[in-house]
């Protein structure tokens, strides 16, 4: 699966979860939804106490969405990295880095894509992975 592929699929989801979360929300606010919620924490759980999970629910989707394109940015970066070591042209990077790469901090590797990438952009990528 392509990077874009992944990220897509994770925005679906991510998208989907919201959606839930706010069907959900709606459903406590009507005692007609009452079979809707049977079975679940919401049933028993009171209106305020419910809303409240859901809003905590919210916020947690938002985090994962972060941690989980994090998490492709990142497997795509050691993946480029891996390729860029592979090819015997390359001069880029030193042939004793791919003996320990998968050991690197994600730091050292963002600081080596230095040398092709803008270092803003680096910057705000270490901001994002210190979120």
């Amino acid at each position: 699966m392509s990077a874009i592929e992944e990220i897509e699929k994770i925005w679906r989801s991510y998208l989907i979860t919201k959606d839930c979360l706010k069907i959900a929300k709606r459903s406590l606010d009507e005692e007609r939804y009452n079979d809707l919620r049977k079975g679940t924490g919401f049933f028993e759980a009171s209106q305020d106490a419910a809303s409240q999970e859901i809003e905590t629910s919210q916020m947690s989707a938002d985090e994962y969405l972060v941690l989980s394109l994090w998490i492709c940015f990142e497997r795509n970066l050691f993946s480029q990295l891996k390729q860029d070591i592979a090819n015997p042209h390359a001069k880029l990077f030193n042939v004793k880095i791919e003996e320990h790469i998968e050991r690197l901090r994600i730091f050292d590797v963002l600081e080596a894509f230095k040398i092709i990438i803008d270092s803003n952009l680096i910057g705000k990528a270490k901001q994002i992975c210190e979120y």
